[in-house]
């Protein structure tokens, strides 16, 4: 269904539809002489309902019309990370994006292509092994893998009705993945998803604004793997969780395994503005649930992976004549559960048969941050400065039920961020910005018994080493410019050249694990152009 080819068609009727629409709408040529490289930032702070899950609520937001496509490369490497992430990573991204009013209907529509490569990947045969299943597939060898991540979004708003007070909304969001290694036992990986999110807003007096949103989303992921070589046997290994696994087996031909879930949730949304105050406050909740299967022509159970989400962000903006004050809280709690299948094959019926089935696997993250952002404001929806201020907590609870094992990991960061923004002549515009984290572990422990003295390998390959990680304090600094231009023979448009510098440096000495000591850099520069 999601092939590469309709996927790659799609992405470029998308373009040409909003480069399109951008020619043909009437409001667009006041609107983007007045859309600067700042008014891209100050989007962050001030559009309050562009990033959360109601699409109705875009009109709250004022945003002006306007495209942007960009083209970028990006590269993390270095000796401090978790086990299952590469050794290096590379993207070549392309992305476009336009907001856009046709009639009397408000829309906003995203495109975006990566190609990515992985070196030293290990133990992980799915695309992302931290998305938070359990159940990983992982061979004995890994190596480079080649991928393509492709990402389509759409927001459609209606006008207001009902004498002004009712708005509706549509979100639609496709995620297509592929991934693939080239030396036995050569897994391919293919994953979609696809969520939509109906909302509405309604006005009820001239300071409140309710809003609502239902969601649903589904995921599928398939794994293959095929041997060339048939000499050589290969290992697989199937986790259970917490460094647990399946008897490790060994194969010459080729496996496979299906992820396939489903997510239902929604948040409630309600809104305070009066003058040059605006609050903006949602609830949210998510259930989610993904069944595992190995094999096609015979599936076996191999687990089930249940999730609940709850959710609380809240920000508000108090303007004053020439500053911006912004306080921002976001709260979030995962609860996840791993019910396991004990089978066996009935030779007679030809099928699997269930001995049992039982949770096993536990865990509960609980995330919470907060920020304070003071910005110097500009006439045009631009800024001169800003200053930030910000705290991170986590925690991890994880449990495996028998034989017990126990892992528990919390930690607290502190940032600040400063900005600044020059105006430059000929409509130029110069953006730089340095941000500095402190990451420290306030509490860490690890109790682990194998199922089997032999089913130790993921323990010291990845549990092991990702507590080392999680259990380091860390250093980090972000480097941003931009460098905004236009060119005289091209009207309407500028231009954005961007670069990015991030270095998280491990403040651990002498640890147990190479992963834990060292640095991890990101760094990358793009090319925009803003329309």
């Amino acid at each position: 269904m999601f092939n590469k080819k309709n996927i790659a068609l799609f992405l470029l009727c998308l373009t040409l539809f909003l480069a399109k629409t951008e020619l043909k709408a009437q409001d667009k040529q006041a609107d983007s002489l007045r859309v600067t490289p700042a008014y891209i930032s100050w989007l962050q702070y001030t559009a309050q309902w562009q990033q959360g899950t109601n699409a109705a609520g875009l009109w709250q937001d004022s945003i002006m019309m306007f495209g942007r496509t960009k083209l970028g490369y990006n590269q993390e490497d270095g000796a401090f990370k978790m086990a299952q992430e590469p050794e290096r990573t590379s993207q070549f991204n392309f992305e476009t994006e336009r907001y856009q009013k046709i009639g009397r209907m408000l829309f906003y529509g995203r495109a975006a292509y990566t190609q990515q490569k992985d070196k030293g990947l290990q133990y992980s045969d799915v695309l992302d092994p931290y998305r938070g299943t359990p159940y990983i597939l992982a061979d004995s060898i890994g190596g480079a893998w080649q991928k393509q991540l492709y990402a389509l979004q759409v927001k459609a708003v209606s006008p207001a009705m009902a004498g002004q007070r009712l708005v509706l909304g549509l979100g639609a969001t496709l995620n297509v993945g592929t991934g693939a290694r080239q030396n036995d036992p050569r897994p391919l990986s293919t994953n979609n998803e696809i969520t939509l999110t109906p909302g509405l807003t309604w006005r009820l007096n001239k300071s409140g604004t309710l809003g609502i949103n239902g969601l649903y989303s589904h995921y599928r992921e398939e794994v293959s793997l095929e041997v060339k070589n048939g000499n050589v046997n290969h290992y697989l290994y199937k986790s259970l969780g917490l460094g647990q696994l399946e008897f490790p087996t060994a194969f010459t031909a080729g496996a496979s395994r299906i992820y396939s879930g489903n997510k239902l949730g929604g948040d409630v949304q309600y809104q305070w503005r009066k003058e040059s105050i605006s609050w903006l406050t949602s609830l949210g909740y998510r259930t989610y649930q993904e069944r595992v299967a190995d094999g096609t022509s015979v599936p076996r159970k191999s687990g089930t992976w249940k999730q609940k989400t709850y959710q609380f962000n809240s920000s508000l903006n108090v303007r004053g004549q020439n500053l911006l004050h912004r306080f921002s809280v976001s709260l979030q709690r995962l609860e996840d559960t791993g019910i396991e299948f004990h089978e066996f094959y009935d030779a007679a019926t030809k099928t699997w048969k269930t001995l049992l089935e039982a949770e096993f696997y536990s865990s509960t993250c609980d995330q919470a941050s907060f920020s304070y952002t003071l910005i110097k404001t500009q006439p045009e929806n631009s800024f001169n400065w800003l200053a930030e201020i910000g705290g991170n907590y986590g925690s991890v609870d994880k449990t495996y039920l028998i034989p017990a094992s126990k892992q528990e990991i919390s930690r607290a960061e502190v940032w600040l961020t400063a900005a600044k923004n020059w105006n430059l002549p000929n409509a130029g515009n110069f953006q730089a910005s340095i941000k500095g984290l402190y990451s420290k572990k306030l509490d860490a422990s690890l109790l682990y018994i194998p199922i089997t003295a032999d089913r130790t390998l993921l323990a010291r390959e990845v549990l092991y080493p990702d507590q080392a990680y999680a259990s380091a304090d860390y250093l980090s600094t972000t480097l941003n410019i931009q460098y905004g231009f236009k060119l005289d023979k091209v009207r309407n448009v500028r231009f954005l050249l961007a670069g990015h510098l991030t270095n998280r440096h491990s403040m651990t000495s002498d640890p147990a694990y190479n992963n834990a000591n060292g640095n991890r850099n990101y760094w990358g520069f793009s090319l925009s152009a803003l329309y």
